[in-house]
């Protein structure tokens, strides 16, 4: 009588289990590094997809060399923040180095890094790359 209670609760948490798993790896993120701060660069990739995305250059936090060369996008951490970030960029975006700070996640659904932004600078590459765009 044991072996058939065991077995019944067996079959009824094995649906549950696949089915939570199932929607950990279809919609969780994971973070993978709190507070890391990243150089990177724009990336005007021509596939279509609507979100700027930015690659990698420089880890300027040890543990997280692993992300050096990937792609990263930005979430912001609130409405006036992303409206401030692209006033100072403009319509430059190629012309700037972006030193980004945050906690960094990784979705398996979208397969691809966010950077959850806490602080941001940029910098300029030269003068004369932004001057040919905004005539």
């Amino acid at each position: 009588m044991g072996n058939i209670r065991s077995g019944y609760w067996f079959w009824l948490l094995l649906p549950a289990v696949v089915i939570g798993l199932a929607c950990f790896f279809l919609f969780a993120r994971y973070r993978i590094e709190k507070e890391i701060t990243v150089q990177c660069a724009y990336m005007g990739y021509a596939c279509g997809d609507c979100t700027p995305q930015y690659q990698v250059r420089n880890v300027l936090s040890p543990p997280a060399e692993r992300l050096s060369g990937k792609d990263i996008d930005i979430e912001f951490i609130s409405e006036t923040q992303e409206q401030a970030f692209e006033q100072q960029v403009g319509v430059c975006a190629i012309c700037y180095v972006y030193t980004l700070k945050g906690d960094v996640y990784y979705s398996f659904r979208k397969k691809r890094y966010f950077i959850r932004l806490s602080d941001f600078r940029l910098k300029l590459r030269s003068k004369d790359c932004c001057s040919n765009r905004l005539k």
